[in-house]
């Protein structure tokens, strides 16, 4: 039994308990409590004697707390009564606060009464002395007010409405014909009809001190859009008679239209200049908005009668239909199209430049408004209209409220289509012109037409990049890569296959061997100019569109650019595939005789004095070198570079497939001959590889690793140099190679070789 069971009996329980170790555990159990209990009991009592203490401490205390009460209660009364004086005074102070605003909102409605008496009897006496500025001025303060807060001042609050016996509102009272605001509005609507008249009259006079007088009247009587507006059309009209002045000269002038479109660009972006400041100051901030407007309207007119004038008289729309003609012929293969209305590219020359800078000044002039009229709108949306003010011109245009594309613009990108075909056929017919009056020289390795076509190219390029047009400018590269295709590289191609079938081979310019090795020259030459231009362009495009968030136009040319550099890899695939052709047909075949020659007498079984006298004569080398000399002289010679580097790559990757061929069909080897033959090797690895200046050492290769195994004293050697144990030596040579190239050793048995493990 636990002590806890027996801590939790009951009296009769313990009464029945007949084991004496039970009955002991629970005596002690009690005893243990009794002393717990006695502990307590002691705390308790040791406790009351510091309660008593603490009573008597209170006790103590109790008169104190009694007079403290007392004075408390008197405080609290003094208080109180303090309190409910201050809120009589809070609220005496407050009513006079209304009262005083009450007082300065009477004086103030006083001093504008005064204000505007004073502004009706100025003006009247300013209209009576003619001095409108003054006048202006009055009706100017007058319009600052609030014209409700007007019209209460001399209406009264009782006759501000008419009201029915029902209550309902009618129309508001007139204002007495006596009072200042009739006088005041009377005195506006006078100067608005002497500034407009008086205006009128100082156009028709060409005055420009009265222009300037009277358009500074406007703003004062409120009418800042009648003014700006009236102020437009005095300069629009001026605009308009310089451009039809300048159109009476003779139109025959080289870069005429162009030069009447600069003009004209000049002509406003000068007015915007010089009367920017003037109209804020005068107007308010960003009123200069409305200005540019009207100009951007007077630009689109006169423009668009420049470039209609310009469409008439240099003949557009005729030669546009007769180089679609020539199109559709050339398109239907007709070998000689006719030539009464063929349009020449001298003709169509400087209607191309004076279209590129009718392109390049519409799209400066066009970036000069929008960056105004931004700056202008920026303006406007801050200051916002003035009061009093009829202004209401909206900003509904790109964020800067002009049109986005005008009518000039649209008119310039018609032009600029034109343009892109015109270019084309320009381009077209100039490197058809060029290839056909093409000659050499017999001291160029080239012929005249690779100079002249990418001049034209270059010039084209240049002219397009002139127009500052992205599409315009991607159009044209994109027509240069099909011309170069169609009308260049394929016209040496055709010259290529007259020579090499034998028929008409003085077309080649030159006919023979030199024709063909200038063909070949021509179209290396081609695709680095190719390259070369396409790195010109890329640079001056970026200098002329930067790049700007995001904003496509260079990476649009940009793309058309990498289409055109293609067409150089494409152009050199053909010309490799020509140098092939070419090497195939009058190298390969003297090859393995000028080896059988250049072997005539010689062996690779010798004894010692043989040895001597081979390593004395080396007639193998000295005979293949001459061979290989005078082989490769006219191309050395007449080839460019690189036609001549991969010929040369071409030759020795030949020979050094052939000449093995031809080791392993022909000889036999001992100990001396095999270091004959790697000496041998060595003067032709050296002599070749001098050839070229493109790497070639790796294509002898095979025939190096031939000499090493023909070199070794014992057959087994190979395995110290094989599979795992290669180390540098990277293997060109397969097992069964191996066992052959082993096998032209006389003094290896072919168990041996057999035996090898090259696994």
């Amino acid at each position: 039994m636990t002590v806890l069971e027996l801590a939790s009996k009951s009296l009769e329980e313990l009464q029945q308990l007949t084991d004496i170790k039970d009955v002991k555990l629970q005596l002690r159990l009690l005893q243990d409590e009794e002393t717990r209990a006695d502990q307590h009991l002691d705390q308790l009592l040791q406790g009351e004697r510091n309660l008593d203490d603490h009573l008597k401490t209170l006790d103590d205390l109790r008169p104190q707390i009694g007079f403290l009460r007392k004075d408390g209660t008197a405080l609290l009364n003094v208080l109180s009564g303090t309190s409910k004086l201050a809120d009589r005074i809070s609220g005496k102070v407050r009513q006079l606060d209304l009262e005083q605003s009450c007082v300065k909102s009477i004086i103030g409605l006083v001093e504008d009464i005064q204000d505007l008496q004073k502004c009706a009897s100025g003006v009247q006496k300013a209209l009576d002395s003619g001095d409108y500025e003054l006048a202006g001025h009055f009706v100017g303060r007058f319009l600052t007010y609030d014209p409700d807060v007007v019209e209460g001042l001399f209406t009264g609050p009782e006759s501000d409405l008419d009201s029915d016996s029902d209550g309902t509102s009618a129309k508001p009272l007139a204002v007495p014909a006596s009072t200042p605001l009739a006088t005041l509005r009377a005195a506006q609507q006078t100067l608005t009809d002497v500034a407009m008249d008086e205006f009128d009259n100082a156009v028709q006079a060409g005055n420009d001190e009265e222009i300037l007088r009277y358009f500074k009247l406007f703003p004062l009587v409120g009418h800042h859009e009648v003014g700006l507006d009236k102020f437009s059309a005095y300069i629009c009209g001026s605009i308009s008679r310089q451009c039809q002045d300048n159109m009476r000269a003779s139109s025959d002038q080289p870069q005429f239209y162009a030069s009447l479109l600069t003009r004209l660009f000049e002509t406003i972006a000068m007015i915007v200049d010089r009367q920017e400041a003037m109209v804020n100051s005068v107007y308010g901030p960003g009123r200069m908005l409305r200005v540019i407007q009207r100009l951007q309207r007077e630009a689109d007119i006169q423009g668009s009668i420049i470039l209609n004038t310009f469409s008439e008289r240099r003949q557009l729309k005729r030669k546009l239909n007769d180089i679609s003609r020539f199109d559709e012929n050339i398109r239907k293969r007709i070998s000689q199209p006719p030539t009464d209305n063929v349009v020449e590219p001298k003709e169509i020359d400087a209607i191309l430049s004076e279209l590129a800078s009718i392109s390049q000044k519409a799209q400066i002039f066009d970036r000069f408004l929008h960056i105004r009229a931004e700056a202008e709108a920026a303006k406007v949306q801050a200051a916002g209209p003035p009061r009093g003010s009829d202004w209401a011109t909206s900003l509904d245009g790109d964020g800067d409220g002009l049109v986005k594309v005008s009518k000039l613009d649209e008119l310039t990108q018609q032009l600029m289509g034109d343009y892109v075909t015109m270019e084309e056929y320009f381009i077209r017919r100039s490197v058809e012109k060029a290839m056909s009056i093409d000659s050499s020289d017999p001291s160029d390795m080239t012929s005249t037409c690779v100079e002249d076509v990418f001049y034209i190219l270059k010039t084209c390029t240049r002219r397009a990049l002139a127009t500052a047009d992205s599409n315009c400018i991607s159009a044209i590269v994109n027509g240069i890569g099909r011309i170069l295709e169609l009308d260049y590289i394929n016209v040496f191609q055709n010259r290529l296959s007259s020579v090499f079938a034998g028929v008409d081979a003085r077309d080649a310019k030159g006919g023979g061997q030199s024709g063909f090795m200038i063909i070949l020259n021509n179209m290396d030459i081609s695709c680095t100019y190719i390259v070369k231009l396409t790195e010109e362009l890329d640079g001056e495009v970026e200098r002329l569109f930067p790049p700007a968030g995001e904003d496509l136009q260079l990476e649009k040319i940009r793309s058309c650019l990498a289409v055109l550099s293609e067409y150089a890899d494409s152009f050199r695939n053909i010309l490799k595939t020509w140098v092939d052709n070419i090497f195939k047909q009058q190298l390969k075949p003297r090859i393995r005789p000028l080896l059988q020659t250049s072997y005539q007498d010689v062996r690779y079984t010798v004894s010692d004095e043989e040895y001597a006298i081979q390593d004395a004569n080396e007639m193998f080398v000295k005979r293949f070198m001459a061979g290989i000399t005078k082989m490769i002289a006219p191309y050395k010679k007449s080839f460019s570079e690189w036609n001549y580097n991969h010929t040369m790559t071409c030759l020795i990757d030949f020979t050094t497939k052939d000449w093995e061929r031809y080791i392993m069909q022909t000889f036999k080897f001992n100990q001396l001959g095999s270091l004959r033959f790697d000496k041998d090797l060595r003067a032709v690895t050296a002599f070749l590889s001098s050839t070229t200046q493109w790497p070639s050492r790796d294509r002898f290769a095979r025939l190096g690793q031939m000499a090493t195994l023909l070199s070794m004293e014992r057959a087994t050697e190979v395995l110290e140099l094989w599979g795992g144990k290669a180390g540098p030596i990277a293997w060109r040579l397969s097992s069964s190679d191996v066992r052959k190239i082993l096998a032209l050793r006389i003094d290896f048995h072919p168990d041996q070789i057999a035996k090898l493990d090259l696994q």
